[in-house]
């Protein structure tokens, strides 16, 4: 489970309750054709939330910026986890 607070910390726990705590700072949020996304910088990288549908509240993809772009169109990333509102994410490659 991923949960991202309003007190800008992310919190990831795994379905045994083991958890880490990072510090988050949102730094851009946008939206391109019908992607919605938000950028945060989790231990000085960034990272994005996407969804790849902007009326999806339900599913979208934790990415971790793999290139220097400042902006979205020209980013490449790694996805981290694919999230869904209902169940645990998909680890991918850590």
């Amino acid at each position: 489970m991923l949960h991202l607070s309003e007190e800008k910390i992310l919190t990831i726990a795994d379905e045994s309750g083991n958890e880490e705590t990072f510090e988050i700072n949102q730094n851009v949020a946008g939206a391109m054709n019908s992607t919605r996304y938000y950028r945060v910088e989790v231990d000085g990288a960034n990272h994005y939330v996407i969804f790849e549908d902007k009326d999806d509240e339900i599913n979208a993809n934790f990415v971790k910026q793999t290139n220097y772009a400042d902006d979205f169109e020209d980013m490449a990333g790694e996805i981290i986890y694919t999230m869904n509102r209902d169940d645990y994410p998909r680890e991918f490659g850590l």
